[in-house]
Formats: structure tokens, C-alpha cells, sequence
């Protein structure tokens, strides 16, 4: 589904006219996505090229296979998206920065012109990245800049498949083409929450039903290994931001509010070095805390995951059936925010998880 390049032109001028305080943040980005979509290959073009390596062939066909299936079974938009494959030449598709200030769990907003109001501002080039966290770690701010593999752009073009993503194993390949595609469904601008959470229910939702129906023994082994260590993980980040959201729910100093922050951050060290002790020193984790967890890092996490205990829920109440599912979705996403924001609390209970 390619959009034809007067409607390209307009988006562009829209967002320059509408943004130019931000000239250089939309030109980064509108040169970052477009080099991307140059670089597109049609996939079966791809495995009739006898210049192709067999071994990215072979992962080739396991992506159609997981379209098809996104399709066919899940229920997920019908296009040409995850078709075409791309060589960004670079680790990630783009860099996301998050920022929340030093005493509180609240993240910083960024507004854009077609997304709306997100939690998080990406870029393309790493070093710009860098440059713009470090001028809000000097305003202050707790900040965290991590690796996108893939995004979405919400069906305005076909999406390609990403060298970015290629490698993963079945189940982290098969979920970000869900993932993605679940954006093209359902996204309600200014509800960043709501958005990654659906995407990564109907992500997680499908991998279960991929493996189910194709999965071998082996595969559904590794992948109960890593739900295991994920669970473990998501765990220590519910309790850990729990003890933070009480250290910054008292009219203490600021000081106090920081001391306590460090006391809270310093255990949950110590609380990953036995988690990992008890995973045979298995250390997939690791990269997290390279940097040091702060605020940003609890906002992130808390973005993807904290509505997804309600839709867990509301496939519950259709009895599985994604079709009905997804009608009740677009329902709720046509509410208000606030009206949506009180069923999906509801929805939640004390004892869900976070994370």
C-alpha cells in the first residue's frame, strides 16, 4: 500500500510548518525513515537472488511464515508490510530516549503531528541521541536511551522486515511482526499506555498460538526458559518501582526523596546478582543495567506492560476469540481518555502485575 508522493509532500510540509522550533528533530526524522524505505527488497525477489545467503534466506521464509500466519490466524491487517526486507546498516532501527524527573515516576511527554503525545522521542543517528539525553540529564532529568529494533508506521507505508531483527530467535522475530502489526489495528493517538500494551498482549497472545501450532519441542523449551527468567525479571522491576513510587509518595526533602532512591536502586542490585545466581549465571540482563536503573528506566518498563493484565481480561471474556477481541478494543479505543482510563483500571486489580 504505497501512499502517493503528494500525500509524502504534505506530511512532510505539515510537519515542518507545523514544528519548525523542531526543524532539525523532523529533518533527522523524516531522512532516518526514508533512507529505510529505499533500502526495501521484496522478499521473494530476495530468495530467487542466488547473491542472497542461504542462511538469511532460510529466516526469510520463517518471516513470510509468521505473516502468513499473523494474517490467516491472528487476525492482524493484510498487506504488504514485512514483505520487503531492509538493511539499515546499524544495530537498531532507531535510538528512543525516555526521561522522567529525578524524584518522580512520571515521564516526560514529546508531541508529534501524526503519533499525538508519546513517552519517548527516537532517533536515528545514535550520536544525536546521545547529545539530546545529555542536555536533559544537565536540565536534570533521569534518562535512558535504548535500542528500537522495529517500529510502525501505523500502515501510512508498508513496513519493512529489519536486519535489526533478522537474528532473533522464532519467538522474537514472530512477536515483533506481531507486535508491529497490531499497531496498524488499533492505536489511539495520546495513549502511548494503552497502544504498547494491546500490541504486546496480541504479540505475546500470538507467540503462544505460533508455537502451539508450529512450534517443535525444542523451541517451546527454550522459549518456557525464557518466559521463565522474564518472569523472574519482571518481578524485581514491579517490587523495585513499588519501593520507589513510596519513596517519592512522602512530603520528605528532596534530599530524603534521592537518599531513599539510591537505597532502593542499590538492592535491587544485589536482588539481580542472586536472581542471576539462580539462573546458572545466565546473564541476558545484564545490558539493563549497564547504564544505572533510574526513573526513566521504571517509566519504560511500566509503558509496554501495565495495562496488560485488562487485556488479558477482555480476550478472557470474549473466550479466546480474537476477532470479537479486537472489536472490544476498538470499542474502548473510541472512548474518551479519562472514560478509557476507568475501564481499563477496573479492569486491573491490586495484585496484577506491572511488568
Amino acid at each position: 500500500m504505497k501512499k502517493p508522493l503528494c500525500f509524502i509532500t504534505f506530511t512532510v510540509l505539515s510537519l515542518l510548518l507545523l514544528a519548525c522550533s523542531q526543524l532539525g528533530y523532523y529533518s533527522q526524522s523524516i531522512s532516518g525513515h526514508l533512507s529505510i524505505m529505499s533500502a526495501r527488497r521484496p522478499i521473494d525477489e530476495m530468495l530467487s537472488d542466488p547473491k542472497v545467503a542461504a542462511e538469511l534466506k532460510e529466516k526469510l521464509v520463517r518471516a513470510v511464515a509468521y505473516r502468513h500466519f499473523a494474517t490467516e490466524s491472528l487476525y492482524l491487517p493484510k498487506n504488504d508490510s514485512y514483505l520487503s526486507y531492509a538493511d539499515t546498516g546499524r544495530s537498531a532501527a532507531l535510538w528512543n530516549i525516555v526521561a522522567a524527573p529525578d524524584d518522580s515516576l512520571v515521564p516526560k511527554q514529546w508531541c508529534f503531528v501524526i503519533a499525538g503525545c508519546l513517552p519517548y522521542r527516537g532517533y536515528y543517528d545514535q550520536t544525536e541521541a546521545n547529545a539530546y539525553a545529555g542536555r536533559l540529564t544537565a536540565e536534570g532529568y533521569d534518562v535512558k536511551i535504548y535500542a528500537v529494533p522495529a517500529y510502525s508506521t501505523l500502515g501510512w507505508f508498508d513496513d519493512p522486515l529489519l536486519n535489526t531483527v533478522i537474528d532473533l530467535p522464532e519467538w522474537g522475530l514472530a512477536g515483533i511482526i506481531f507486535h508491529e502489526l497490531a499497531h496498524q489495528l488499533v492505536y489511539v493517538q495520546d495513549d502511548a499506555i494503552f497502544n504498547e500494551a494491546f500490541a504486546q498482549m496480541v504479540e505475546e497472545e500470538g507467540v503462544r498460538r505460533w508455537l502451539a501450532d508450529y512450534g517443535t519441542d525444542e523451541i517451546r523449551a527454550a522459549f518456557q526458559r525464557f518466559e521463565t527468567r522474564q518472569a523472574g525479571f519482571r518481578a524485581l522491576l514491579q517490587q523495585t518501582r513499588g519501593a520507589l513510587a513510596a519513596c517519592y509518595a512522602t512530603d520528605r526533602e528532596h534530599a530524603d526523596r534521592i537518599a531513599c532512591k539510591e537505597e532502593v536502586l542499590d538492592r535491587m542490585q544485589l536482588q539481580y546478582a542472586e536472581l542471576k545466581e539462580s539462573w546458572g549465571g545466565y546473564a541476558g540482563y545484564d545490558g539493563w543495567f549497564r547504564s544505572p536503573p533510574n526513573n526513566a528506566s521504571f517509566v519504560s518498563a511500566q509503558t509496554y506492560r501495565h495495562y496488560l493484565p485488562a487485556f488479558e481480561r477482555v480476550l478472557q471474556e470474549q473466550n479466546g476469540d480474537l476477532k470479537l477481541f479486537y472489536v472490544e478494543v476498538k470499542r474502548l479505543a473510541a472512548l474518551s481518555f479519562q472514560e478509557r482510563k476507568e475501564v481499563m483500571d477496573r479492569l486491573l486489580t491490586r495484585d496484577d502485575e506491572l511488568f
